[in-house]
């Protein structure tokens, strides 16, 4: 089972055509949440305000962390899935109510909203790719990575147009709207999920020991493996900047571009369409000079890229330089 038939064989599977439309489905919800809210903060609040509420998130982000291993170990993936769907649907859905019941959202508000994106992605990957492990045999790990994250790429897409859309509109009421709803579809998919767990044992150890337990177990194992613990840690570079340039950027545009909203749906447009393109290409590239030199080769584009995108202040070359952030940033994860 090699190249595109793999591929093929995919999308004759169930479980991977309905984790793909779960996946996609609530991703296309936060994706636009992630563009408008920002926005929304500097334009209602002022870009200070932006900063504390980053700085809130990232702080309760960094203490739900390392717990989140021991949930994706402890239960049920799919179970998690579901939960962090409704969890996250929930806590969006509460607070948008309470900002149209007062006719505004308060800072609070925001930050909670924006707190429940976070968490979805937080605690959506690591459990993602740990139901892949348990769903897909081990050959066809790098083939459904890479097919997940093509398509996952058309969301910010699909994302920069309706954000434009609402940031015209200045309706954020609908988007969160639009988000909780899809939420909601996105754990009724999940609950379709054919799902026979294979560490069933492992997890009856792991909750008669307690989460804290699990957690030592998990610093033990990586002290005893330094060097690994450095290649996933600086690995995962990309995906935190990423992460930071999510609140940074619509600051930048603004403030150092002077571009008006509409440029950031542009910008996650063409970051996406770089991604997609990464997905066309990287398994090609790892089969042709290696996996490690091409994780080294992207994480080198990656950050050459990301310089421009801020040294380089003209709106022609910030997009240039972000469909290469996109690209590399892309291959990094897959690889």
């Amino acid at each position: 089972m090699k190249g595109t038939g793999t591929v093929i064989q995919l999308f004759r599977s169930f479980r991977f055509v309905i984790l793909l439309l779960a996946t996609f489905t609530s991703s296309i919800g936060t994706g636009i949440t992630s563009i408008t809210l920002p926005w929304y903060m500097i334009e209602q609040r002022g870009d200070k305000m932006l900063g504390l509420m980053m700085i809130i998130v990232t702080i309760v982000l960094f203490v739900l962390s390392p717990m989140i291993g021991a949930i994706v170990d402890r239960f049920s993936r799919k179970r998690v899935l579901i939960a962090t769907q409704l969890l996250c649907g929930g806590m969006i859905g509460c607070f948008t109510l309470l900002g149209v019941y007062h006719a505004s959202f308060s800072t609070f508000d925001l930050t909670v909203i924006s707190l429940a994106g976070s968490i979805y992605f937080t605690l959506h990957i690591p459990t993602f790719f740990a139901i892949v492990q348990e769903l897909f045999d081990h050959s066809a790990y790098k083939k459904v990575n890479t097919v997940f994250e093509m398509l996952n790429q058309i969301d910010p897409i699909i994302a920069g147009a309706l954000a434009n859309f609402v940031l015209m509109k200045q309706d954020l009421s609908f988007i969160l709207g639009l988000d909780v709803l899809s939420y909601l579809l996105s754990a009724v998919l999940i609950a379709l999920l054919p799902y026979n767990p294979r560490q069933q044992e492992k997890r009856d150890r792991l909750k008669s020991a307690g989460w804290l337990h699990a957690m030592a177990e998990g610093f033990i194992y990586l002290r005893l493996r330094p060097r690994m613990f450095l290649f996933f840690f600086f690995a995962h570079m990309t995906f935190l900047i990423v992460m930071v340039g999510n609140f940074l950027i619509p600051v930048y545009i603004i403030k150092g571009l002077l571009q008006p909203g509409s440029f950031l749906g542009y910008y996650n447009a063409v970051y996406a369409t770089g991604a997609l393109v990464c997905g066309f290409m990287v398994i090609w590239l790892m089969n042709r000079i290696g996996g490690f030199a091409a994780l080294v080769g992207m994480m080198t584009v990656f950050t050459a890229s990301l310089t421009g995108t801020f040294l380089l202040q003209q709106p022609g070359l910030f997009l240039l330089c972000s469909l290469l952030t996109g690209f590399s940033n892309a291959g990094s994860k897959i690889m």
